[in-house]
Formats: C-alpha cells, sequence, structure tokens
C-alpha cells in the first residue's frame, strides 16, 4: 500500500494538475481571506459584506446564490460521495478558480476542465493529529472537513489571516469513532434545506482534531486564524465579529462625519 501510494504520488508530481497548483504558491502574500461554511448561520447579509473580499466556499454552497451578488473566489469540494451527486451543479459555480482531489478525478471519473487538482493524502487518524500541509502542491491532509483543506490552501496561497464564516460545526447526524450515531433533534444542518442523509455522516470527534492541529500550526507559523461564525459550536479558535474585522462600525461613523462636514 505503501509503495502504492508513492508511486501515485510520483504520477501526480509529474502531472500538469501539480504544475497548475504551483502557480498558486504565495500569491496572496501577507492578505487575509475567509473561508465559508454552509452552516445554517449563514445569510446572505454577511456574504453580500464580502464581495470585495477573497473567499473560499465549498460544496453546495450555490444554493445561496440566488439570493446575493456575492461569488467565492475560490471554490472547491472534497467529499467523494457528495462531489459525485453534485458534479453537474460545481460545473456551473462562478468562481475564479476551483479545487478538487485528483483522487475523485482518478477514481470515480470526476472531472471539471477549469478545475485545479490537489493531492489528498486521506491516510486515518483517530486519537492524533492529522498533519498539517505546508506545501499543497505536494499533498493536502485530511481532516474530515473541507474547511481543514481550505486552510491548507489559503495557507500555501501566501494568506496571513484566516477568517471562518459560516462554520457551524453542528448537525442533525454525526457518526464517532465506534460508529454510534449521534442524533440531535431540531437541528438543521445547512444554511439550506440539504442535510446528510444518505451522504457520509460527519465525525466531529475527528474534525475537531483536524481544527486543533490547524489552530497549532498556525500559532507556530504566524498565522491568525479567528472564527466570525454567528453562533455555533466550533470554539477552537477564537472568536470575533465579522464587523470587527470588516471595521464596519468605524466606517459607518467616518462616513457620518463626512456628511455633516459637507452639509
Amino acid at each position: 500500500m505503501l509503495i502504492s501510494r508513492k508511486i501515485r504520488l510520483e504520477f501526480y508530481y509529474r502531472s500538469n494538475d501539480c504544475t497548475r497548483l504551483k502557480t498558486f504558491q504565495n500569491i496572496h502574500h501577507e492578505e487575509r481571506c475567509f473561508i465559508i461554511g454552509n452552516g445554517p448561520s449563514l445569510n446572505v447579509e454577511d456574504l453580500d459584506l464580502l464581495k470585495n473580499e477573497v473567499t473560499f466556499a465549498a460544496h453546495r454552497i450555490y444554493n445561496i446564490f440566488s439570493g446575493t451578488e456575492w461569488r467565492p473566489t475560490y471554490y472547491l469540494g472534497q467529499d467523494f460521495v457528495l462531489l459525485k451527486e453534485i458534479e453537474e451543479q460545481a460545473k456551473k459555480v462562478e468562481a475564479k478558480n476551483k479545487f478538487f482531489p485528483i483522487n475523485i478525478k482518478w477514481l470515480h471519473d470526476f472531472n471539471i476542465d477549469d478545475a485545479v487538482y490537489f493531492y489528498l493524502n486521506s491516510e486515518e487518524f483517530s486519537t492524533q493529529l492529522p498533519r498539517f500541509s505546508k506545501n499543497a502542491s505536494k499533498e493536502v491532509y485530511e481532516g474530515y472537513s473541507v474547511t481543514y483543506a481550505a486552510i491548507q490552501l489559503a495557507v500555501y496561497m501566501g494568506f496571513k489571516e484566516i477568517y471562518l464564516l459560516g462554520v457551524d460545526f453542528n448537525y442533525a447526524q454525526t457518526i464517532d469513532n465506534e460508529g454510534n450515531i449521534i442524533i440531535q433533534e431540531g437541528v438543521k444542518d445547512y444554511f439550506s434545506n440539504d442535510h446528510n442523509i444518505g451522504l457520509k455522516l460527519p465525525n466531529l470527534e475527528k474534525s475537531f482534531l483536524g481544527f486543533l492541529s490547524a489552530k497549532n500550526f498556525a500559532e507556530d507559523e504566524g498565522v491568525l486564524i479567528r472564527n466570525a461564525t454567528r453562533g455555533g459550536k466550533l470554539e477552537v479558535f477564537k472568536r470575533i465579529q465579522l464587523e470587527e474585522v470588516l471595521n464596519i462600525e468605524y466606517r459607518e461613523i467616518w462616513n457620518k462625519k463626512q456628511r455633516s462636514y459637507q452639509i
């Protein structure tokens, strides 16, 4: 199996997909970005505020497009089962660039012509923290959350400030490390009426370790990661209000002063 993985990696390193991904290294040096989750707290008003920001979004984010002019700068996916289900919709997403695992292209004939493909290292972990990739053109590590992949890509692109929004970390049904299904009544999975029934259920125990690994990496490397989600249950990263990040209150006060001077 190790030999097989080594062969796959060597094949990927020599591919045009790897060459394309290398062009993204540090293209956003010292900039900030927003990684958008699809949690129930996500709303169009917040997305409208991010129209001029660099943003990452994933999977079924297109279900919110009818309510906002905002579109993600970068669109990505990671869940093989879900991606095969939404392949046609993913092709139509408006984004500057799209990112998907090369693994799904090889194994499931998933192919979006204008996409950039990364190698997803899906090695299993349970109680140990997953590794965090310093070089996404070599491999991106599994963290049981597409947000974890997005953080690794953002770091590779050179972002020094990363803000999470709509990452609620809370689902109606989840599965633990022992395979037990945990049900929470009255909880929505996403901002839309989508759900995980029939799909791979989230494992929050493993996802938590992924977020913790990202936090440790960020602190060691001087990358700021903050959670601007409105509510939710992700407490790994320090909280911050979106208005504070965007300096909205200050901007509104300044505009009022400018108008009063003109009068």
